[in-house]
């Protein structure tokens, strides 16, 4: 069994990267012996918004589900707007809520972007 025939556990363990690098770069860049776990959580939940974007292009892209599902099993039950309407940017903004206000209150200013960006790929539906 593969990670990439399962629908959610696709992008989930896509998107386990991002942490990954984030960590490499938080050692370089600090002293700090590991990165805060709401910070490695919110980058881990944005990078699955953005695997299920991707996912999601390559879907519409292909437009026809026939050749979606001999593409990538996990476009058999491909639900498009399930997915990309899912609570992964939630839980994203939630931990990146929780990083702020405990490490810099100031980040609080990045909120208004990340919510245009959100509203800005919802309207792609």
């Amino acid at each position: 069994m593969r990670s990439k025939d399962l629908p959610y556990v696709d992008v989930l363990s896509e998107a386990i990267k991002n942490p990954i690098r984030m960590s490499a770069g938080w050692f370089i860049v600090t002293d700090m012996t590991v990165a805060p776990a709401s910070l490695l959580l919110s980058y881990w939940m944005i990078g699955c918004y953005f695997m299920v974007l991707n996912r999601f292009a390559e879907f519409r892209n292909i437009d026809d589900p026939a050749r979606a599902a001999a593409y990538r099993k996990c476009f058999a039950t491909h639900v498009p707007a399930a997915r990309v309407s899912g609570v992964l940017p939630l839980g994203g903004d939630v931990f990146f809520g929780a990083f702020c206000m405990r490490y810099g209150l100031e980040l609080i200013l990045a909120f208004p972007a990340i919510a245009l960006v959100s509203r800005s790929i919802s309207m792609w539906r």
